[in-house]
């Protein structure tokens, strides 16, 4: 497969396909947990330095403990699609912020 980038929510977010078939979902608009969450609803995105994460698998949430990690730096952006790519789980989740260990077994096993 290869990588892929879509806008989704009126961009509000974007979706990144990896090359392995994860998505790794990203929220910055209003309502999602970033600094424009309390932003009116109507109102077009305002840049942000943090950003909602979702990892999915075939349209299922994965690995994080909540589905979503909240105000994830954008700087972080690069290594967590490289986390993904390389299936490392544990790191996905320091980069956002969670625990880093499985306790909620939402860890995609190894094929």
């Amino acid at each position: 497969m290869k990588q892929t980038i879509t806008s989704m929510m009126n961009g509000r977010g974007i979706q990144i396909g990896t090359a392995n078939g994860y998505t790794v979902s990203i929220g910055f608009g209003p309502s999602h947990y970033c600094e424009n969450y309390h932003h009116g609803y109507n109102v077009e995105a305002k840049p942000t330095s943090t950003m909602e994460v979702a990892i999915l698998n075939k349209g299922h949430f994965v690995c994080l403990p909540y589905d979503v990690a909240a105000n994830v730096p954008v700087s972080q952006l690069g290594d967590l699609v490289a986390a993904v790519e390389s299936s490392d789980w544990a790191r996905v989740c320091h980069l956002c912020g969670e625990h880093d260990d499985d306790h909620n077994n939402k860890f995609p096993k190894k094929v």
